[in-house]
């Protein structure tokens, strides 16, 4: 574990928040029962650690944690840093146990590459002691989320690869790293359930689209005091969950300045979303071009006869295996995003 080191200052702030210096507005961790502020660490978008960590955007909070996307300026390349709350302190102590001795074993056994890994530690100095810090390897969807893609039931043979995935990394931990519930070490975490288990990203083309959606379009932040709440930001957005599941994208941008593609554009999302509201066509600089009063679509376009349900190719008929998983029976965690 390093010792404590101030970090360097934050970038120059977007403005993108709110001030409530009476605290009546709660964001994130605000809301959590029996948060108490000095509790966290107050980490700043821009902010860099050990000289190496530059901070990119807020993935999530939990009761102990926060997490956060940063780029790792040594390796170029991103990782997920988990800043704990001093009352989550006890609970990081026994997970980096885990993540140590799992950091000693060997690539013997399958089940070592579906278990996430922890890849540096370190500790921030806060006004009632120091925050332990856990870098790791960011990772994709939790099973419910890739559950939901395919409409709250997983098809058979994706279902299979998901369970042969899961059983060889508890093999692994179980038979290979000793990590059992009662002897090597006490897991604070033992449920397995589908909000922690994590599939694993085949590329970064999410983290540079988070990257970039946050330069672009900063996180909303509250000023608290002498502190900032920033707003969570989602890995990825539904339309990119589809283009990754699916291998494609459901409706292609429409070219710039061109009102011709920007109606084919909106043909195709009425075929599959329907016939937008009047209230919101009343709101639009542009929809005079497209609709008339009535809200019927004018723009001379023939709307495609398709369905969400003809768009989607993947869900029947098709084999393949969903991307790796890794199981957080070992207390890992992954985005930090409190699940209700």
């Amino acid at each position: 574990m390093a010792n404590p080191r101030s970090p360097s200052p934050p970038r120059k702030r977007n403005k993108t928040g709110f001030e409530d210096p009476d605290a009546t507005q709660l964001l994130e961790e605000e809301m959590l029962p029996g948060y108490t502020p000095d509790d966290y660490y107050p980490v700043s978008i821009g902010e860099l650690f050990e000289s190496r960590y530059r901070v990119l955007g807020k993935l999530g909070f939990r009761m102990v944690s926060t997490a956060w996307l940063c780029r790792d300026l040594k390796e170029d390349r991103h990782v997920t840093l988990r800043v704990y709350t001093i009352e989550g302190s006890s609970e990081s102590q026994k997970e980096l146990k885990v993540l140590e001795h799992l950091r000693t074993m060997e690539p013997n056994h399958a089940g070592w590459y579906l278990v996430r890994r922890m890849l540096d530690t370190l500790e921030l100095p806060g006004t009632k002691g120091p925050h332990r810090c856990i870098v790791d390897d960011p990772v994709g969807f939790t099973l419910s989320q890739f559950r939901w893609m395919c409409r709250g039931k997983i098809p058979g043979k994706k279902l299979k690869c998901v369970i042969e995935h899961l059983l060889a990394a508890l093999d692994f931990l179980r038979s290979e790293a000793k990590v059992v519930h009662t002897k090597f070490v006490f897991i604070h975490r033992v449920d397995i359930h589908e909000h922690n288990i994590m599939l694993s990203l085949l590329d970064d083309s999410l983290l540079k689209a988070f990257e970039e959606k946050e330069s672009a379009e900063p996180s909303v932040y509250e000023l608290a005091g002498d502190r900032v709440i920033y707003a969570s930001r989602p890995l990825a957005t539904p339309k990119k969950i589809w283009e990754l599941f699916e291998g494609k994208p459901l409706v292609r941008p429409p070219s710039p300045n061109t009102d011709v593609s920007s109606a084919v554009h909106l043909a195709k999302l009425i075929a599959l979303l329907g016939p937008p509201p009047k209230e919101l066509l009343k709101r639009g600089e542009a929809s005079e071009q497209f609709f008339n009063e009535n809200g019927e679509f004018t723009a001379g376009i023939v709307i495609p006869a398709t369905t969400l349900e003809d768009e989607e190719g993947v869900l029947e008929g098709r084999g393949g295996c969903v991307p790796a998983l890794h199981t957080e029976d070992a207390a890992v965690e992954a985005r930090g995003q409190e699940i209700a």
